[in-house]
């Protein structure tokens, strides 16, 4: 796990606790591939547990806004989200008894264009295997015309480098009709993923640019791996907020 003297006046309202929830899987979770390293669990877990979820998260001693970029540099018109950043190593055991028995690809042989951060300090190093959650957890709200612009994620390399993240997830809190986390085709798939632009961006994507959307639905959960490109759409606050946790799941080299 990351270590906890990690500093969490660092990130957007961050927090550390020990408080968990009663987690509960269902019975028969589905998965769909929506793309190449993108995958869609639904009934990924209860609907009881997700406002668990919610009504832990309300004892947050606050939420930060951040930008259409994620930045914690910010005005009232560039707010894309409110972020909570919770360090929460016992809710993240939790989490991984919902991902141990989720379908996506928990053995991993990476080639020079996975698009990952597996290769950094050994690229004969290609064979991972899945290893857990991380416990660090960042707890999202967007609200009417809030947006994520398209951004790429990245791998979180522990100290011993044969252990660090290489995928994302998105764990739906709220049912929306709007705000989907939209999957955007970049044009680098040919490029060797160490070589290709990671920065956010500043342009937005056209429709002939994206691949898969996801709508908000309570307990589900999208997994993709880091350096996929993606955004999330305008939210227009029909619903309410729109409500997620985005995380990451940990490998480790074989």
């Amino acid at each position: 796990m990351m270590t906890n003297t990690l500093d969490m006046t660092k990130v957007p309202g961050g927090w550390k606790t020990d408080e968990k929830v009663d987690v509960v899987r269902i019975q028969y979770p589905e998965t769909r591939v929506l793309s190449e390293g993108v995958r869609l669990v639904s009934n990924f877990m209860s609907i009881g547990t997700v406002n668990r979820i919610n009504e832990m998260m309300k004892k947050a001693p606050g939420m930060a806004p951040v930008s259409i970029q994620g930045l914690k540099e910010v005005t009232p018109e560039t707010t894309g989200s409110w972020r909570t950043t919770m360090f929460n190593e016992a809710m993240a055991e939790r989490l991984k008894c919902l991902f141990d028995t989720a379908h996506f690809d928990k053995e991993r042989v990476c080639d020079d264009y996975t698009p990952t951060d597996w290769w950094q300090g050994d690229k004969n190093r290609r064979h991972w295997k899945y290893a857990g959650v991380s416990p660090m957890l960042r707890y999202m709200r967007y609200k009417t015309q809030g947006r994520h612009a398209v951004h790429y994620d990245a791998g979180y390399i522990y100290p011993d480098d044969n252990k660090r993240t290489l995928c994302s997830f998105v764990l739906y809190l709220s049912t929306n009709s709007t705000g989907a986390t939209r999957i955007i085709n970049d044009g680098q798939s040919k490029i060797p993923v160490w070589d290709r632009n990671h920065g956010d961006w500043d342009v937005d994507a056209t429709p002939e640019q994206v691949i898969a959307k996801s709508l908000p639905v309570a307990g589900s959960v999208l997994i993709f791996d880091h350096r996929i490109p993606h955004d999330v759409e305008l939210y227009d606050g029909a619903e309410g907020d729109r409500i997620i946790i985005r995380g990451d799941l940990i490998f480790e080299a074989e």
